[in-house]
């Protein structure tokens, strides 16, 4: 019993937790040079996630996006170095 009831929980706490728009009081305190635990501290779980592979090395890009029908519809993009440092912020409306 108690199993189902944590499995209904779970389930439950899985469909309402979802990553949103980035609000932009949030986005203003972003900088280069953050690490990516400082990033989720203050942004939260991204919407999505991307790995480019680059020579001898590798970059990885968060990306933020607002639910369909948002009255704020900004997009933002997060590109962290190898060494999990931001190197790039980007703010754009689709």
């Amino acid at each position: 019993m108690l199993n189902k009831c944590l499995l209904v929980l779970g389930c439950c706490l899985s469909f309402t937790v979802a990553a949103d728009t980035l609000p932009f009081e949030k986005y203003r305190q972003l900088r280069e040079g953050m690490n990516e635990a400082q990033v989720l501290l203050l942004a939260g779980q991204p919407d999505r996630e991307s790995t480019i592979a680059l020579y001898y090395t590798f970059e990885r890009i968060w990306y933020y996006i607002p639910e369909k029908g948002r009255h704020d519809p900004w997009i933002t993009t997060i590109r962290f170095n190898a060494a999990g440092k931001v190197i790039q912020i980007e703010r754009e409306k689709p």
